[in-house]
């Protein structure tokens, strides 16, 4: 096996990622997120969700280190993994302080998560938004869409932010009523206005404007 490395998990998130520490060298550790590929969760809150953040920390604790095969980053910059294991009683009596052979001989994690129950076969079909829907679920929480669509709803906060973002550089109340972007369906005319967005985000942070009006 190759790209195989030791990893410790410092936190496990709301989404199942991994905040872990790889180590570079006998001394070095780096912090990385990683994500366990071929993956889907339940929400964080749901009974199962629970069991599977229960049965993850059994394992991080049981063990002294992971190990972790990478394949390369997702959409997100996570670190796409699997992760294998030795379990506690076969690390302490094989004493074992690699990671290739903990991979060669130990369990994989994430086939472990699937055979359990705790998560399923990642569903890209699942994962794709629908702007068809009025209300979508975020960790198992009901969101209903104020404007009743999708791309309304995110033009209608662009406006929120870029009025505040206004009112706080111009040092006056904010005035919600002041037009300042359309709804639209047009995706790029979306992307146009949350890069007008950064743009004052920036200016209010301190650093210089976006040159890309026009490109």
């Amino acid at each position: 096996m190759m790209n195989i490395e030791k990893a410790q998990i410092g936190e496990i998130t709301r989404r199942f990622e991994l905040k872990a520490y790889i180590a570079i060298n006998a001394s070095c550790w780096q912090g990385q997120t990683l994500a366990l590929r071929g993956l889907d969760f339940p929400g964080f809150r749901s009974k199962k969700g629970q069991a599977l953040r229960e049965h993850l920390l059994k394992v991080i604790r049981s063990v002294p280190f992971l190990a972790v095969k990478k394949y390369g980053k997702d959409a997100f910059v996570r670190h796409s993994v699997d992760v294998f294991y030795l379990p506690a009683d076969r690390q302490v009596v094989s004493g074992e302080n690699d990671p290739v052979k903990v991979a060669e001989q130990g369990r994989c994690l994430n086939r472990e998560l699937l055979d359990l129950g705790l998560a399923k076969p990642y569903d890209e079909n699942k994962r794709k938004i629908d702007f068809s829907k009025r209300s979508f679920k975020m960790y198992d929480e009901q969101i209903d869409l104020v404007t009743g669509n999708f791309k309304a709803e995110v033009c209608m906060y662009i406006n929120d932010c870029k009025q505040y973002l206004r009112a706080a550089s111009e040092g006056k109340p904010v005035n919600m009523e002041k037009g300042e972007f359309d709804p639209t369906d047009e995706e790029f005319l979306i992307i146009y206005g949350l890069k007008e967005l950064k743009d004052m985000c920036m200016q209010q942070a301190g650093r210089a404007r976006l040159k890309w009006k026009g490109n």
